[in-house]
């Protein structure tokens, strides 16, 4: 098993306009996104609930890989899972899950990170989807792709959805990667942010799986108190 290299930049993109990470929760902000169960594995970002968490993802694990049970490999999935878990709490995020097939002996190839993002000067949710409508249409001199950008209806309220072909940081031998990502950015401005759901894998053959995985996953988003002028 080997310990992971974060699998992309499950993050903002494009222009420097668009809207930037927020790094404190908003308070009585509450988000819920559905993880996926099979090949997936959360992130315990609350330290306090890590350990418990990542030992109850092993037993799992080894309840129906019983060749991985080594104390070798127990120490790098909680090592992978802990690592990344850091990461995505330092980078402020609300949730976070990989998506790995752990007993391949390859490192995660798929992130899926939910975060908060300033939000622009607007007078309802819809007006701010179209604001970020525009701004995502911007092309970046990193994109590796044309962007598929729309503008969408989500039971928790209107929102842009993006995708394209971008950077995905560095694999273990250095190599540059580039991820298939696909993005929601939700308004909500009744809690004064924009909640950012954004997945990114380097596994491009499966990039059109995974999104149709992420467009499932956020018809099941919950926002609450509820977005405001959706």
């Amino acid at each position: 098993m080997t310990a992971a290299q974060e699998p992309g930049p499950a993050g903002t993109l494009g222009s420097t306009s668009i809207p930037a990470p927020r790094q404190a929760p908003v308070p009585g902000l509450r988000l819920h996104l559905p993880i996926p169960r099979q090949g997936w594995y959360e992130l315990a970002l609350d330290p306090a609930e890590r350990t418990a968490m990542i030992a109850e993802q092993w037993a799992e694990l080894k309840a129906t890989e019983p060749a991985l049970n080594r104390p070798a490999i127990a120490a790098a999935f909680a090592d992978t899972l802990r690592t990344l878990a850091n990461h995505y709490a330092r980078r402020g995020s609300q949730l976070a899950a990989i998506g790995w097939a752990a007993a391949s002996g390859r490192p995660p190839d798929c992130v899926l990170d939910v975060k908060l993002v300033e939000p622009l000067p607007a007078e309802s949710a819809r007006d701010e989807a179209e604001g970020l409508l525009g701004l995502l249409m911007l092309p970046s001199p990193d994109d590796a792709s044309p962007r598929t950008v729309e503008l969408v209806d989500l039971p928790a309220g209107a929102a842009v959805r993006l995708r394209l072909l971008g950077p995905g940081g560095r694999d273990a031998s250095g190599r540059d990667l580039v991820c298939d990502i696909v993005q929601y950015w939700l308004p909500a401005p009744a809690a004064g942010a924009t909640v950012l759901v954004s997945c990114s894998t380097s596994d491009l053959d499966a990039g059109d799986r995974i999104a149709a995985v992420v467009d499932a996953l956020v018809t099941e988003l919950t926002v609450q108190p509820r977005l405001s002028g959706s």
